[in-house]
């Protein structure tokens, strides 16, 4: 594939970039991928301003901290890429984390809605276990304890999500 001249317009996904000028029509992700196509095409500077732009916006962006990583290690700035990949990392362990107690959460609000509130307040408690600031577990376990009757216990886990 040619470079681009200055009047070629690349598209990828939800951005689109001509030389020397960035656009992106729709969400973060775009400055994420537009920093990926930047990256693989060589222009590192381009790369490191549209990642930072997806980071500000959104900086639970996992794929935009691991890309930032990729770019300083091929620049050379080895200081700069492990912090990136370190960055990158503590989200993939976040995401897992949240995902366990999105799981946890499903089935103890299948097990409310079977009638077993028992069941179901062991899969929140596991789903707060697996990640504490999951807020829809401790939503459903205020309800479910209070459908049990419980009236002292709901109140914290329903100001949870306050705080």
């Amino acid at each position: 594939v040619d470079e681009p001249d200055a009047h070629q317009v690349v598209t990828s996904r939800s951005c689109q970039f001509a030389v020397g000028q960035i656009e992106v029509t729709e969400s973060t992700d775009g400055f994420s991928a537009l920093g990926a196509v930047l990256k693989s095409r060589g222009d590192w500077a381009g790369a490191e301003q549209a990642l930072q732009k997806a980071i500000s916006l959104n900086p639970q962006l996992t794929a935009a901290h691991y890309t930032l990583g990729q770019g300083r290690q091929s620049a050379g700035d080895a200081a700069g890429a492990k912090k990136a990949f370190d960055g990158a990392e503590r989200l993939r362990l976040r995401n897992q984390l949240e995902h366990e107690a999105l799981i946890w959460t499903t089935v103890g609000i299948q097990r409310a809605e079977a009638g077993d509130l028992k069941a179901a307040l062991e899969h929140f408690r596991r789903a707060t276990k697996a990640f504490e600031p999951y807020a829809p577990a401790h939503y459903q376990m205020g309800l479910v304890l209070g459908r049990l009757g419980l009236r002292d216990e709901p109140g914290p886990h329903l100001r949870a999500l306050n705080s």
